[in-house]
């Protein structure tokens, strides 16, 4: 993996989180753009470097959004680990599976983000419902972007330093 791609990234994802999302939100719900680059590092880069990234991709929301730092950094991570434990399960390349798996994760992470925001500031006064529900139309709408973004993200496996996909498995034979 090259880190100064990653970075490169990270960066370019933060920007259109914090500028073009906003203007394609639909009533203060948008899709998570870095929950997309730390799906797409969980499902093809080596299981360290892939953890790391997942986390540095939910540092980076930390830091542009209104959460306190380590709020995503912590379910980035977490929903890390549980994609880890299952991705050699999967089926990488569909688009069904990345948009189920990143439908489940960021449900997960963002519930656990907002749970823990609810926690820590109680003049939020966010409600069981307005967590889940919140959290799910997220989910929701970076899934259905999620196919696409992971496409894109695809597209520059090289630059990333990601090895490409072998699609051909050969069996040796005994």
């Amino acid at each position: 993996m090259r880190w100064i791609g990653f970075i490169i990234l990270i960066v370019l994802a933060a920007v259109l989180q914090s500028t073009v999302v906003s203007w394609i939100r639909i009533h203060r719900i948008g899709p998570d753009v870095l929950f997309l680059v730390a799906i797409y590092y969980l499902l093809h880069a080596p299981p360290a470097e892939a953890l790391l990234a997942a986390w540095a991709a939910g540092l980076t929301l930390d830091l542009f959004s209104d959460v306190r730092v380590g709020t995503f950094a912590l379910s980035f991570g977490l929903v890390g680990l549980a994609v880890m434990r299952m991705r050699d399960l999967l089926f990488k390349e569909h688009p069904l599976t990345q948009l189920v798996v990143t439908l489940i994760g960021c449900e997960l992470s963002q519930v656990l983000a907002r749970a823990i925001s609810a926690l820590l500031e109680p003049s939020l006064q966010w409600g069981l419902a307005d967590v889940l529900l919140g959290a799910l139309y997220t989910a929701l709408y970076t899934a259905i972007l999620a196919p696409y973004g992971l496409w894109l993200l695809d597209r520059f496996r090289g630059p990333l330093g990601l090895k490409p996909v072998d699609r051909l498995r050969r069996r040796r034979r005994r």
